[in-house]
């Protein structure tokens, strides 16, 4: 009887354990959003009419209507939502497309939201059928060398895309979305990349603390295959050593590099950046700077990264100690009980 008080106390001592500390169950939610395609209905102004987006020759003033074909492959009809978005370089090293709000670089000839004009920023296509939807082209007078890039966002519609599929407090989105390029150009002259280094700093990135070195490239052609060799010393010893992949850059545009510090904290001192860039077609760019990082700024880095998380970490090694303890105890109690019985069970 006591043996199986033991037992009891010990499943119902893990029970409450297992809801005082909410170990959480496994959950799993999927959207599953496909069956659906964009496509560009190509105008004669195309350059290039084997390549599947908008590469398009203007003139200054030009006015045209371009359009994308929304083919809907489901069994129900279904609504999409449609932006244009300003082609941006991300800080992994690619061009993006699909940035509703993105940091514009102040070297943009003009703002591309206000030259491609949607027609419909929503659109129904009915199942199994396909929908073409209207692009107005007002290209600015005032006229602009080598390319501004864009991206035409085409994305299933949710009743509440910000909360997609929620369980036990686990949420998981996986939202197809089509990013259609389109390239405006007056000339198809070459122009000469260029590259600059505006700013270092350090920051919490992906809660790890690293030098963020943020670059330029204010011409308006696009940098491939952009590789960066660097070189940070810290206090005057060596620090950092990285080469990174190859980075695809959009013209007129801004980007950080980061480079990790290795599982470090970020260091409040006195800094050097040498800095190598060489692109896919030979044209190379060296930059030496020095930065000084204050100690506020090292310890508010250090309390947005993993190492902040470390410290509030909840003490698992003391909870784990203090239920042995409480078992520790609980099973001298039996034994104490079970001795005392046994003694009175011998004087009867």
């Amino acid at each position: 009887m006591i043996v199986n008080q033991s037992k009891r106390f010990v499943v119902s001592l893990f029970a409450i354990l297992s809801i005082f500390f909410g170990f959480p169950g496994m959950s799993h939610a999927a959207d599953t959003m496909g069956d659906f395609g964009v496509k560009p209905i190509l105008p004669d102004n195309q350059i290039d009419k084997a390549i599947g987006y908008f590469d398009l020759l203007v003139t200054p003033s030009q006015e045209q209507t371009i359009g994308v074909t929304i083919s809907n492959s489901a069994d129900n009809a279904r609504c999409f939502d449609l932006s244009i978005n300003p082609a941006v370089t991300s800080d992994g090293g690619t061009i993006d497309y699909g940035q509703e709000k993105p940091r514009l670089d102040e070297t943009l000839p003009f703002d591309v939201r206000d030259v491609l004009l949607l027609s419909e920023k929503e659109i129904e296509v009915p199942a199994k059928s396909s929908i073409d939807v209207p692009i107005q082209v007002k290209v600015p007078a005032s006229s602009f060398a080598g390319r501004v890039l864009a991206g035409i966002h085409v994305s299933p519609k949710t009743d509440d895309p910000d909360t997609a599929d929620k369980k036990e407090g686990t949420q998981i989105k996986n939202r197809i979305a089509y990013n259609l390029a389109v390239v405006l150009q007056e000339s198809r002259d070459a122009v000469e990349p260029d590259l600059k280094l505006l700013s270092e700093d350090v920051s919490a990135v992906n809660a790890k603390p690293a030098v963020q070195l943020l670059f330029q490239n204010p011409a308006p052609t696009i940098i491939s295959k952009l590789v960066f060799t660097s070189k940070i010393s810290y206090e005057g010893q060596p620090y950092i050593d990285n080469t990174s992949n190859e980075f695809l850059v959009a013209p007129n545009s801004n980007f950080h590099l980061n480079l990790d510090l290795a599982g470090d904290k970020a260091k409040a001192g006195e800094y050097q950046a040498d800095i190598s860039a060489k692109s896919g077609d030979g044209h190379e760019w060296h930059f030496t700077q020095k930065f000084t990082i204050a100690k506020e700024k090292a310890e508010e880095v250090n309390k947005n990264s993993v190492f902040a998380v470390e410290e509030k970490a909840f003490p698992w090694m003391n909870v784990v100690l203090i239920t042995l303890a409480l078992i520790l105890i609980v099973f001298l109690v039996i034994f104490w009980l079970h001795r005392k019985k046994k003694k009175e069970d011998t004087l009867k």
